[in-house]
């Protein structure tokens, strides 16, 4: 998606008044779903698929952009490695799927699986490193960890 997109009740820009490292999210009123996400440099729409009630499909649900977060970092954690050794990883290329697990006292509720496609020019020995790096990406770390979100009102 462009960082500036038009619509007759929104504009999608980038708000370069939100400090750094703050997301900003608002409805747009478009269906149940709707959502202007903005950063600093960029924004984006999220939605839910049309074919749930209220969703128009206009953008990635919140699942989807976890997902999304959890793949493009361990892709860009691996790179970042690879770069500082001089090896290229070519077609490399990492895939998430989400999928809600039994709620069981004291064990964990969702699950991610991570799945990575190395380029045949890659020997087995360094995918078995850049498996390794994958598992410290900042964001497989905030996952596997002690997480605590905390709701204020402005």
């Amino acid at each position: 998606m462009s960082d500036n997109y038009s619509s007759d009740d929104y504009e999608v820009v980038a708000d370069a008044k939100l400090p750094q490292g703050m997301v900003s999210v608002r409805a747009t009123g478009d269906g149940d779903f709707g959502t202007l996400v903005q950063t600093k440099t960029h924004a984006w729409l999220m939605d839910e698929p049309e074919s749930v009630e209220g969703g128009l499909g206009k953008g990635p649900n919140p699942l989807e952009l976890m997902q999304a977060s959890l793949a493009s970092c361990t892709l860009m954690t691996m790179g970042m490695y690879a770069r500082r050794k001089g090896v290229e990883l070519g077609d490399t290329r990492a895939s998430v799927t989400y999928k809600k697990l039994p709620a069981l006292p004291r064990e964990a509720k969702s699950h991610f699986t991570v799945v990575l496609e190395f380029d045949p020019q890659i020997s087995p020995e360094y995918q078995v490193k850049l498996s390794e790096i994958a598992r410290k990406c900042p964001v497989h770390k905030l996952l596997t960890g002690m997480v605590e979100v905390v709701v204020e009102e402005a």
